[in-house]
């Protein structure tokens, strides 16, 4: 609705509540208009500033987002660190029992060999079996 029609039913409102007809000259029509101005330049206002604050929310929520996206970097690479130390320690443990049993073994396959050579046929199976592990473990991470 434009100012026109507003100040056409305004005055239609004045007359029928008060009985008074009100011209386009009468001194109320300026406080109408002077009170109409003042709205619509606070209106413009309030928009400019309902502006600025939802850009100030979204900024906001962007840096809250890219916190949260590094916090939970951390975590996550907290756990893959934590998991990968279990894995290797467990792995570390499966071979040093790997190797007694061997030792065990040699001993009772071989007692007449000479110590060199039991500890050169254990450092060859050591080998073989880190080797396997290291295999098998690139496997797993990557």
């Amino acid at each position: 609705m434009d100012i026109e029609e507003e100040l056409a039913l305004l005055k239609n409102d004045i007359a029928l509540k008060h009985g008074v007809l009100v011209g386009d000259d009468d001194p109320i029509m300026m406080y109408v208009t002077i009170h109409q101005r003042l709205l619509h330049s606070m209106e413009a206002t309030q928009k400019a500033i309902l502006g600025q604050y939802k850009a100030d929310i979204l900024l906001s929520n962007q840096k809250q987002q890219t916190k949260f996206e590094q916090q939970a970097e951390q975590v996550l690479n907290a756990a893959l660190a934590a998991s990968n130390k279990l894995i290797t320690q467990t792995i570390d443990k499966h071979i040093h029992t790997v190797t007694q049993l061997l030792f065990k073994d040699q001993e009772k396959v071989s007692p007449a060999l000479p110590t060199k050579d039991k500890k050169f046929i254990s450092g060859l199976i050591i080998g073989l079996i880190g080797g396997f592990v290291i295999n098998t473990t690139i496997l797993l991470f990557f």
